[in-house]
């Protein structure tokens, strides 16, 4: 299976033909994290994007990322 990689994360790569949408979830982590886009790059993007996100949520309640 690919995955994205980020910062030592690591994300899935799904797509919905129904949808016609990439989308994925941050993986080995918990809470769960999802992105979604509708191109490989808005992928990526939104993966940094979520990756981004959760460690500033981590800094800002003081908790291990």
């Amino acid at each position: 299976m690919k995955t994205l990689r980020y910062k030592g994360y690591q994300g899935s790569i799904e797509v919905s033909s129904k949808d016609n949408t990439l989308f994925g979830e941050v993986l080995f982590i918990s809470p769960l994290i999802n992105y979604e886009a509708k191109t490989v790059e808005g992928l990526e993007r939104a993966f940094h994007a979520a990756i981004e996100d959760y460690l500033n949520s981590c800094l800002i309640q003081g908790t291990q990322s």
